[in-house]
């Protein structure tokens, strides 16, 4: 996990401000499946705003990357 050091301030509302943080992604080499789903759904609870990034095209595992997300973010909210 990787944390930008400096919070950012939005130019548009001072009382608002951004951290930046960057996760290692789903189906990393290293580490098992529970491992890289635990890291996500820590970054998803710290976060407001979240950024799925993937590399190449989209394919079949791409998409249930993203039903994963999309199913993690339905529990989250259901939470609130």
């Amino acid at each position: 996990m990787w944390v930008w050091p400096e919070l950012i301030s939005n130019p548009n509302d001072p009382t608002v401000q951004y951290m930046v943080m960057d996760t290692e992604g789903l189906g990393s080499l290293e580490e098992g499946e529970q491992t890289d789903t635990k890291i996500f759904l820590m970054a998803m609870l710290l976060s407001s705003y979240f950024i799925y990034n993937s590399v190449g095209s989209i394919d079949e595992k791409a998409v249930q990357n993203l039903s994963l997300i999309i199913n993690l973010s339905k529990l989250l909210q259901k939470g609130n």
